[in-house]
């Protein structure tokens, strides 16, 4: 179970992940050009993320899952 989203526009973004993660979701992003930075937001469950947005810029991409021990977001890619 697999989220991909390509996003396109310019300046910062902030994409909040799913309001009611599951164990074992992924999301993965992808940032077209002209983006300067991305943050990211773990919707209500306030969720942690382990490596956050490190090497994301316009023209990459990276991929988290989500674990329910501990409640966080690990970046896999």
């Amino acid at each position: 179970n697999t989220a991909q989203v390509s996003l396109a526009g310019s300046g910062t973004i902030t994409v909040t992940f799913p309001q009611v993660p599951f164990d074992g979701q992924d999301i993965t992003i992808f940032l077209e050009t002209g983006y300067t930075s991305i943050t990211l937001s773990g919707g209500a469950l306030a969720s942690t993320f382990v490596d956050g947005t490190i090497g994301i810029t316009a023209g990459s991409f990276g991929c988290w899952s989500y674990r329910a021990a501990g409640n966080v977001w690990r970046r896999k890619g």
